[in-house]
């Protein structure tokens, strides 16, 4: 695929998670996205931008969602608090979106965390 180009490949429950910075990252409506995990390949896409702790960031979202993906049934849906698939989408991203930046800031500022930078797609 043009406009992008592997950053990582990380190690999960489940085996690797090819993780690729991309040019340009639209989603159905034709809106930007930042990043997307993609279950069903499984891979992770991250959008370029200027700030490389933006896309680290951004990087961390996206793995937690993968953490996420580690579960399923009776214990999902008791977390989430859906039977539906779409509740549990929506359930999902919100509480990662609670906890990642803050989670993210806090391993950070504290060395605890350290990703590579990304590479750059021309």
């Amino acid at each position: 695929m043009r406009g992008r180009r592997l950053w990582l490949k990380v190690q999960v429950h489940g085996g690797v998670i090819p993780v690729y910075v991309v040019k340009d990252l639209p989603d159905d409506n034709g809106d930007d996205l930042d990043g997307y995990f993609d279950q069903e390949k499984p891979l992770i896409l991250v959008r370029q931008i200027d700030s490389a702790s933006a896309m680290k960031q951004t990087l961390h979202h996206e793995l937690l969602h993968v953490c996420f993906r580690g579960h399923s049934g009776v214990a999902r849906e008791t977390i989430l608090r859906s039977r539906t698939v779409e509740g549990r989408a929506r359930r999902e991203e919100d509480l990662i979106s609670f906890l990642e930046p803050v989670q993210f800031d806090l391993l950070v500022r504290n060395k605890w965390l350290r990703y590579p930078n990304p590479p750059k797609v021309k």
